[in-house]
């Protein structure tokens, strides 16, 4: 049996870190996997890039038409993809060989709706491993407050211009291209957004299976604090707090808001703060009473390992996730999170068992959580019960099993 995975890249983005986390993993347990991506930044064999001189030239000048469409044209509030031009792949040798498709996230003008469906019109068993809301949208990755995805999408709140009903198009495009096809399948890594799938107006029809992201434990461990902290310069008695700066203060959907508002409530003793990705602000970090340390961006799974085990706490103030890799790398490192209660989050934030759930933009009750973890540090059954679940929940030979099992029903299925 031949796998295929498609995904926009192997390492630019949690979508795309994930999807070669599965195919690494089915490769390593003798799986006969590919991972086929637009953007290829590992070296290696089993990740093929479809890019070459012409298709260069076809993909900028598809992305800059894009660009100047949402720039003047839908000015959209978040993230949002119409997939209504691409480049072609059914063409490709490992797609033509392949059994089972995986299709991962394909937008940033990477594959076009109409590309999927020449995908599903092999006939060969396709599945959508959804890492947001996109495939059942009329192009948003995160509706939010908006329902319209249940019904039919139209009239978007999060696009601006209102020239076209771009939301409805979109929406329309992929219930005649997409939801004819007996051999759609989905995989989504959060209960939450499996529900979203059966609910929405597209594919709620549709098999569904919920199976969570991988993670390598190899890597993603527990190591000694004291040496992690010294590896980066951070202090050895101080409390450190750690949250991802990545577009945080500028994504509005990122919660930055509300974390700096609960930075502030907090006021407690001998806490400083460790920031990665992007350096916050000067403007922000006066804002913080608190110390900030900032550790750039790293780019390796190593680095980020260390950090987790350096820190006492992760904060992600997310208003709409899925299943973010950051959280599970965190756990994994038996570092407690805090985090809004929402989307996908309850799937790994386990409220006092493996962190702290917020309620939903409350940045007092976010002030809570982390008064709450620092005064659970020690306490040995708190940090067991983290160690337990995440040792079963993230086990790799439990969600490679979830997988063969789907992989062997459909297959097996008449459909």
């Amino acid at each position: 049996m031949k796998i295929l995975h498609i995904s926009v890249s192997d390492k630019i983005g949690g979508a795309a870190i994930a999807a070669s986390r599965l195919n690494t993993a089915m490769i390593m347990a003798g799986w006969n996997s590919k991972l086929l991506v637009l953007y290829k930044r590992s070296i290696d064999d089993d990740v093929v890039s479809v890019t070459k001189y012409k298709t260069k030239v076809l993909y900028y000048g598809i992305r800059a038409m894009n660009y100047l469409i949402n720039k003047y044209v839908l000015k959209p509030v978040y993230i949002y993809s119409s997939a209504l031009w691409g480049i072609r792949v059914c063409h490709r040798k490992e797609l033509q060989e392949a059994d089972v498709i995986y299709v991962h996230w394909i937008n940033n003008d990477f594959l076009s709706v109409k590309e999927l469906k020449r995908i599903l019109c092999t006939n060969k068993k396709v599945i959508f491993f959804m890492h947001d809301m996109w495939t059942i949208t009329g192009g948003c990755h995160y509706s939010f407050d908006c329902d319209k995805y249940k019904t039919k999408c139209r009239n978007c709140p999060h696009l601006r211009g209102h020239i076209i009903d771009m939301a409805l198009y979109v929406f329309k495009k992929k219930y005649k291209f997409l939801t004819p096809y007996q051999n759609l399948f989905f995989v989504t890594p959060s209960t939450w957004l499996g529900d979203c799938v059966k609910q929405s107006a597209l594919f709620g029809n549709k098999k569904i299976k919920v199976i969570p992201n991988i993670i390598d434990t190899h890597i993603f461990k527990s190591i000694d604090q004291e040496v992690a902290r010294s590896l980066f310069g951070l202090p050895v008695e101080k409390k450190l707090i750690l949250f991802g700066a990545d577009a945080g203060t500028s994504n509005p959907y990122k919660g930055w808001s509300y974390l700096k508002e609960a930075l502030i409530e907090v006021q407690i003793p001998d806490v400083e703060i460790v920031v990665f990705g992007n350096k916050l602000p000067k403007e922000e970090e006066k804002e913080i009473p608190y110390k900030v340390h900032s550790v750039g961006r790293l780019n390796d799974e190593y680095s980020l390992s260390l950090l987790y085990n350096a820190v006492d706490i992760f904060i992600t103030p997310s208003l709409a996730d899925n299943f973010p890799n950051t959280i599970l790398e965190a756990l994994a490192c038996v570092t407690p999170v805090v985090a809004f209660n929402t989307g996908g989050i309850p799937d790994l934030v386990k409220h006092k068992l493996t962190g702290y759930l917020a309620e939903y933009k409350s940045s007092k009750s976010l002030a809570q959580g982390i008064e709450w973890i620092l005064d659970h540090l020690t306490d040995d059954t708190f940090i067991d019960s983290m160690k337990e679940y995440t040792r079963i929940y993230l086990s790799e030979k439990n969600i490679l099993g979830k997988h063969k099992v789907f992989i062997e029903e459909i297959l097996s299925s008449n459909e």
